[in-house]
């Protein structure tokens, strides 16, 4: 595998308590945990490098998105 690309999304309204950042609220916790396990089963290990990015919902306590980049072992990249 040379590549691996993932994407995980869900429509949540606003007053969802993933967005509560005082029950440790934000989709990156709660859905991003599934492509970086994924990631790391596929490239056998932890990441060598992490590039990521976050977008702040309009509440701006949690990410609302986060576009993240690994470079693993033996040079395979995961687009999550």
């Amino acid at each position: 595998v040379h590549t691996l690309i993932a994407d995980h999304g869900e429509f949540f309204t606003p007053d969802h308590r993933i967005f509560n950042a005082d029950l440790a609220g934000g989709p990156m916790l709660d859905l991003g945990s599934y492509l970086v396990a994924l990631s790391v089963f596929v490239g056998g290990g932890a990441p060598d490098t992490i590039v990521a990015r976050g977008q702040s919902v309009p509440a701006g306590r949690v990410n609302g998105q986060t576009s993240m980049l690994f470079t693993h072992q033996h040079g395979m990249h995961s687009v999550l």
